[in-house]
């Protein structure tokens, strides 16, 4: 039986309040947020309150960073906001500068362009591409800084280490193909260019004819059209070799100078006050709105935003995951049942207070990790060696942390981010795993060792003669020491396995005592011969006797 000092007993009793804490921050947070708001960057911009005060003015507003929700700390609501507030507005001039974001908030915004009374002017200052090029052909008119680049709109997971199967892909793209056909209808850029831009399988002629047409055809219909011709069905002729522009099997990504060629842009300037004296635009009568720079937040990228909680309570849940995968871990590699286990315990019931309170955790994630711990359990105490049982409650013990970290399954979002919030979620639980065992690794090393930790380990005070005995030293001479670890007597003593040890265990020595051990990682089954190894504080390390 493990006894603690009242040090010990007070360090487990502040933990204990880890859940009380996460409930209370929970709650505090929820009452000074009403939804979305605590997570928005709609208070760090002005707008007016009605459209009257920007009407007959030039409103512009900046594009930069990752185009994303507020809940990923992106400008999607203040963009829309904005081009709406501009609806009477003499012109909006998007500013862009951006390699792109999320297909549905890129998409929010092109709608939001294409139904506004203004005129729309996309001016590129160094790249619209991805979803970039997606807001930018919803504009009206396009002009492009020299040096500054246009395309690449092909949808791709968020981590770059993934891709998407032929049939996820097929179904991303032809969603973002009509996004692209629709701005190029609108605005009256060559649908062909635009969709190439998407979608690597096209091959896309340029045909020049003697009348002045121009057209950009895929293969399919180039070939079409030079049947025609040879069979006298059309009539035309070319003024010039038709050409390849986009080879099959690459993605369209032009600079300034070849968007205008294509069509898409309608010139190349060298600064943006080059274009407002251009179009006559003074001073006076430019709105710049001022928005954030659209850095993403680091932990909003995790989706840890989605739960509305503040940077704070996040990262007590990670400071939870850690205790409780630390604490479970050295609990398993020492004897009987103690502070570690208690910590444990107490760090993944906060793990799951704070998910189940913020609506990711479910009783399904729940009970699939306490149907694993009950399956490692039946393990280590029944089931003798380490099969079936234990492999099966590992992996329902961390599919239960790993799912509770990710949102629920039957939505949209799901259906084309699975990879990768299964990604994230695993990098976490992984990550913490990782830090988990480095910290008991420390601990056991040093733990005994430190003023700080040695209070986590059992000493026996014992009177001073008995001291000077078992020394086998004067007492007079060695008045001050005063301590000694009771457990030094076991190095060396054979013993019986009392139960399989994996790795922890009892161990009967020959006059009946039982002793709570643990092995330097092999299993032993239960009524081997084993020899205490080493012995560090109330770790009592024991190996197979070798004859």
């Amino acid at each position: 039986m493990k006894t603690y000092t009242p040090k010990v007993l007070k360090l487990l009793l502040i933990l204990s309040f880890i859940p009380i804490l996460s409930i209370t921050c929970f709650a505090e947070d929820k009452s000074q947020n009403t939804p979305n708001t605590s997570i928005s960057n709609e208070s760090e911009v002005t707008f007016p309150n009605s459209e009257e005060e920007w009407a007959g003015k030039v409103v512009v507003i900046p594009i930069t960073g990752v185009i994303a929700p507020a809940s990923y700390g992106g400008q999607e609501e203040n963009i829309i906001k904005a081009i709406k507030l501009a609806n009477k507005a003499k012109r909006i001039v998007l500013e862009i500068d951006t390699p792109g974001g999320s297909v549905e908030s890129c998409d929010k915004i092109c709608q939001a362009l294409i139904n506004s009374a203004a005129p729309t002017t996309a001016l590129v200052i160094r790249k619209a591409v991805s979803g970039g090029a997606m807001v930018a052909t919803a504009c009206s008119e396009i002009y492009m800084l020299s040096g500054s680049r246009i395309g690449d709109i092909q949808p791709m997971m968020m981590m770059s280490s993934q891709s998407l199967d032929d049939r996820t892909a097929e179904k991303a793209e032809a969603d973002v193909r009509a996004i692209m056909s629709s701005n190029a209808k609108h605005n009256g850029y060559p649908k062909v260019i635009l969709e190439s831009m998407v979608t690597r399988s096209f091959e896309i002629y340029e045909v020049n004819f003697k009348n002045g047409d121009r057209d950009f055809l895929k293969k399919a219909a180039y070939e079409l059209l030079r049947k025609s011709m040879e069979e006298g069905i059309d009539k035309r002729t070319f003024s010039s070799p038709p050409k390849i522009v986009v080879t099959e099997g690459k993605l369209l990504s032009v600079e300034a100078q070849t968007a205008v060629e294509y069509g898409i842009a309608k010139k190349v300037l060298e600064s943006k006050e080059e274009y407002y004296n251009m179009a006559g635009i003074a001073e006076e009568n430019k709105i710049e709105v001022e928005l954030p720079d659209g850095e993403l937040d680091p932990l909003k990228l995790l989706n840890f935003s989605k739960w509305d909680m503040g940077k704070g309570l996040t990262m007590l849940l990670i400071f939870c995951l850690i205790i409780g995968i630390a604490g479970t871990l050295a609990e398993m590699n020492m004897p009987g049942f103690g502070i570690p286990g208690a910590l444990g315990l107490i760090g993944f019931a906060s793990f799951f207070t704070i998910l189940f309170l913020n609506e990711r955790a479910t009783i399904f994630e729940i009970g699939l990790f306490i149907t694993g711990i009950i399956l490692i359990v039946v393990e280590i105490v029944l089931i003798p060696g380490f099969g079936v049982a234990g492999v099966l409650g590992f992996l329902f013990l961390l599919g239960g942390l790993v799912f509770s970290l990710v949102p629920a399954f039957d939505t949209d979002y799901m259906e084309f981010n699975f990879g990768g919030e299964m990604m994230f979620a695993s990098l976490i639980t992984g990550g913490v795993l990782v830090i988990g065992c480095v910290l008991l690794l420390v601990l056991i090393e040093k733990g005994g060792k430190s003023h700080y930790f040695k209070f986590l380990f059992l000493d026996k005070k014992l009177p001073e003669g008995k001291v000077a005995l078992q020394m086998g030293i004067d007492k007079e001479k060695n008045a001050k020491a005063t301590v000694v670890n009771e457990h030094d007597k076991y190095l060396g003593l054979i013993a019986t396995a009392y139960t399989s040890l994996r790795p922890s265990g009892k161990v009967k020595t020959d006059s009946g005592e039982l002793i709570d051990v643990v092995t330097p990682g092999e299993f032993i089954e239960k009524g081997e011969t084993v020899e205490v190894i080493s012995v560090n504080m109330n770790r009592i390390v024991v190996d197979t006797y070798k004859r």
